[in-house]
């Protein structure tokens, strides 16, 4: 019984740590999708993208008007670095969150993205964004 569940337990770790690279690789350009339309201030386009995580607990209204306000006072993302990046499976799904170190045309931020992956690819799930930079004030 023992060998059974020591041989159980190293299966789910080579699963699941098969699937954390290219979980992330795929939440990553997501990234680069999200900051693309953020540029462009397509905010429509990033809401109707997101999964029910967010839309259950945010309003679109909230939701875009965040997005607006990061686009007004920081501008156009000039360069994006991952800085950390987590994957985690459980009953309720698979998630893949990246960390960014993001530098924008006025000023610079830490963000944190988490994608839900779904029968369509990753969806964004949750977001975060952190700054000290007087511009996003």
């Amino acid at each position: 019984m023992r060998n059974a569940a020591i041989a159980l337990a190293a299966g789910v770790l080579a699963v699941s740590g098969c699937a954390g690279p290219s979980s992330v690789k795929d939440a990553r350009g997501q990234v680069d999708t999200f900051h693309g339309f953020l540029d462009k201030g397509d905010f429509e386009t990033i809401w109707n993208e997101t999964t029910q995580d967010i839309k259950a607990t945010t309003s679109k209204e909230s939701f875009t008007g965040l997005l607006t306000a990061i686009h007004s006072r920081l501008g156009t993302v000039r360069e994006t670095k991952q800085v950390g990046w987590k994957v985690n499976t459980d009953t309720t799904g698979t998630f893949a969150s990246v960390t960014m170190q993001t530098t924008f045309e006025r000023g610079s931020a830490q963000e944190e993205f988490v994608y839900r992956k779904t029968d369509a690819g990753y969806k964004l799930a949750g977001y975060q964004i952190k700054t000290d930079d007087p511009a996003a004030k």
